[in-house]
């Protein structure tokens, strides 16, 4: 694991969306104030928002668990159903330490053999030394002032395994990696705060200056967006296309990344069929009109734990393709649901295909693979003849990109994304067009028409007409 895209571990802070009503500490305080029988008590709260009790049950539930805490006199078919046979020591840590996705476990362990590998090296072939100091001990259990030297001269020496070096911004996430390793083993330290560890700070900071200024890791790898021409095209060679179980399968995932601006990895793969599944089929009862809606359950912005306890999941809808039925994601959704094993237990909602389908069968009771899954997208590009770097993610990529050429306010964006941040900005993609035009306006103090922009970015019925005032441009989709 030595390459730049293989590691990056962020420290993320999210602005908490304040509801309409009190928090859970306001519902608590109310409670325990009942004893001091203050005046005018706050219950007006909607409590399904915290919990499964509403508040017209809340009082008798607190005298009933009171009553019989006091007396012992509880039925044994209710202590079966309320209290859990625990759970031994040993599941009890591994469920706590299984709280992070295992890619974030996976890369802290690789940081940290690499701090070790380094170590080691340095140790056997420059332990002897006089003018450089030696470094003893384990990550662990190193002091302050020694975790503090190691770790900057760790990040001036370390290189990928070709010898290049790593961007700045992978060496700033290598440390955060090592911090979440010294904090899951009880060292409770903050590296880029705590005063102990300025001088690795100082080393990190001209180091990635450094790197900067020398073009290295100045250019990000990012998901490319597909336009609606390559998307035309490949419905058009059949590339997608409902006609055979791999097909039905791929297109589904690639509508549904489009439509409800899926994650790439997890949110895909987490994906459920069934009685709690994320999609559920409706119809508006006004129009009649047909949506498939997805409701977040966990994703890498909501993992649902004590930090994320008062953001709201994600809830967006996609409505039947009137005008093209063929690649409409609700009607592709029932095809696909319908050619499910019709008594498989396997909830997962990507399976794999059969070998030899039947008429009324077409997919095994097995989920189809992380690795297979992660791959749609690129096979699919791969398949239409187009160059770059595609990925499940573009899908994401396209969804915000279209929204943001068609102008639609940002906030119906972020709806879409799940964005609650202008982090939704990085999935802007501006176009050809839109470039060009700001290269008119800075060169001549204005646009120019659209029938002028060169060849290749020429307006078609494919675009959206933006019109300000006196001034009328078309945006390509």
């Amino acid at each position: 694991m030595d390459s730049d895209d293989e590691i990056f571990l962020t420290q993320s802070k999210f602005k908490e969306v304040q509801s309409s009503g009190e928090d859970t500490d306001s519902v608590l305080n109310d409670i325990l104030d009942l004893q001091e029988e203050k005046e005018n008590q706050n219950f007006d709260l909607k409590l399904d928002k915290y919990s499964d009790i509403s508040d017209d049950d809340l009082v008798q539930v607190a005298d009933k668990i009171l009553m019989e805490s006091q007396t012992g006199n509880i039925k044994t078919e209710e202590k079966d159903q309320r209290f859990k046979e625990p759970i031994s020591d040993f599941e009890r840590e591994r469920i706590a330490a299984s709280r992070f996705a295992n890619k974030t476990m996976s890369k802290s362990r690789w940081a940290v053999n690499l701090f070790n590998s380094w170590m080691r090296n340095r140790q056997e072939k420059y332990g002897n030394r006089d003018d450089l100091q030696k470094i003893s001990g384990e990550l662990l259990t190193m002091n302050p002032e020694m975790l503090n030297y190691s770790l900057g001269a760790f990040i001036t020496e370390v290189r990928k395994e070709n010898g290049e070096e790593y961007r700045g911004n992978t060496l700033y996430e290598i440390i955060i990696a090592i911090q979440h390793h010294l904090r899951e083993n009880s060292r409770y330290v903050t590296l880029m705060d705590d005063t102990e560890f300025e001088g690795m700070r100082k080393m990190l900071d001209k180091k990635m200056k450094d790197l900067a200024s020398s073009g290295v890791g100045i250019e990000r790898k990012q998901s490319e967006v597909i336009s609606v021409a390559n998307e035309n095209y490949m419905w058009e060679k059949c590339i997608l296309g409902t006609d055979t179980p791999e097909k039905l399968r791929d297109t589904l995932l690639f509508l549904l990344g489009l439509n409800f601006a899926l994650r790439g990895g997890a949110e895909h793969y987490n994906l459920r069929y069934g009685e709690n599944s994320q999609l559920k089929l409706g119809k508006e009862k006004e129009s009649g009109r047909e949506f498939l809606a997805y409701t977040e359950d966990i994703s890498k912005c909501n993992s649902g734990g004590i930090n994320h306890r008062k953001l709201r999941r994600k809830q967006t809808k996609a409505y039947e393709n009137l005008e093209r039925p063929d690649r409409c994601v609700v009607s592709v959704f029932k095809k696909y649901i319908s050619l499910r094993p019709k008594t498989g237990k396997v909830n997962a909602l990507y399976l794999r295909a059969r070998a030899k389908p039947s008429n009324d069968e077409w997919y095994c009771d097995v989920r189809m693979g992380i690795n297979t899954l992660s791959k749609v997208v690129k096979n699919l590009c791969a398949k239409a003849g187009l160059d770059g770097h595609f990925t499940n993610h573009s899908l994401r990529a396209t969804a915000a990109t279209r929204m943001y050429s068609a102008e639609l306010p940002e906030q119906l964006i972020c709806e879409k994304t799940g964005h609650r941040s202008d982090a939704v900005r990085e999935y802007k993609r501006t176009n050809t067009v839109q470039q060009q035009e700001a290269s008119d306006v800075v060169q001549l103090g204005s646009k120019r028409k659209c029938e002028n922009i060169p060849h290749g970015d020429v307006c078609d019925s494919k675009s959206i007409k933006i019109k300000k005032g006196d001034i009328s441009v078309e945006i390509p989709l």
